[in-house]
């Protein structure tokens, strides 16, 4: 079965790789992501940067980024794999007559 780990504050999921080693808890923070391999590593820590306003406000008020790491779902099968571009679903597309 195929495991996910997702960004709780971004919403974002990612397809985790076969042979990862699964922490014990169903939550995790950056410490666990310090672990994964780095493609992965980067892509998350992208996610988080991109999506993260005032990162030293954040750190200064003690929030910081929650991962879980879950099956993957119907509700979790657009996870992305590593380095897939991001896209914003938000934005339709435009139709050519108009």
């Amino acid at each position: 079965m195929k495991m996910i780990i997702k960004n709780t504050t971004t919403g974002t999921a990612w397809n985790l790789p076969d042979g990862t080693n699964m922490p014990k808890g169903q939550y995790v923070d950056l410490s666990y992501v310090e672990t994964l391999h780095d493609e992965l590593k980067v892509d998350i820590k992208r996610d988080i940067k991109a999506n993260d306003a005032k990162p030293h406000m954040n750190e200064a008020l003690g929030m910081r980024h929650t991962f879980i790491v879950e099956k993957q779902s119907v509700y979790t099968k657009d996870a992305r794999t590593v380095l897939q571009v991001c896209h914003k679903r938000a934005k339709g597309k435009k139709s050519k007559g108009a």
